[in-house]
């Protein structure tokens, strides 16, 4: 029963960061809004309760997160500005290094309670947030830019 609570607790804060916890925000006195693929993120979640559909969701969703990181990469000058071009090499090793982390996490404790498919879940979860929150970094960066201290809105 001990493990069983731990499994739901796991998986309840999961899906509780998608929607619940704010992005890094924009700026300091500057509330902070949901971005429009954690609203569709969780639309999905809701159609597609299986356990396979709600890995469906995170395969799609990381695909689309990866796809806006490409884009405000690019619209902060990309490889052409050194600067970025250095962050992102790092960024990019800590972000292969955390998933490899996160992968033993859940692995170690997909033996320890004894199997379950909660746990392919949580680390998609937690591999969404490391690139979740790279693409509020730049997109961030990316308003600074283009509207200036008022943002965007």
């Amino acid at each position: 029963m001990k493990s069983q609570t731990f499994v739901l607790s796991l998986f309840c804060s999961a899906l509780l960061s998608l929607s619940v916890l704010p992005a890094i925000p924009v700026f300091a006195a500057r509330p902070e809004k949901p971005h429009p693929l954690d609203q569709e993120m969780e639309s999905c979640m809701q159609k597609n309760d299986s356990t396979l559909g709600m890995q469906d969701c995170y395969v799609a969703y990381a695909q689309r997160w990866d796809q806006l990181l490409n884009k405000y990469y690019q619209s902060l000058g990309g490889d052409k500005n050194a600067t970025l071009r250095n962050s992102q090499v790092a960024w990019l090793k800590y972000r292969d290094a955390e998933f490899r982390r996160i992968e033993i996490k859940y692995q170690a404790l997909y033996k320890k309670m004894g199997g379950g498919t909660i746990y392919s879940l949580l680390a998609g979860s937690d591999k969404l947030q490391v690139v979740r929150q790279r693409v509020l970094l730049l997109l961030a960066d990316h308003e600074l830019n283009t509207c200036g201290m008022e943002g965007c809105d």
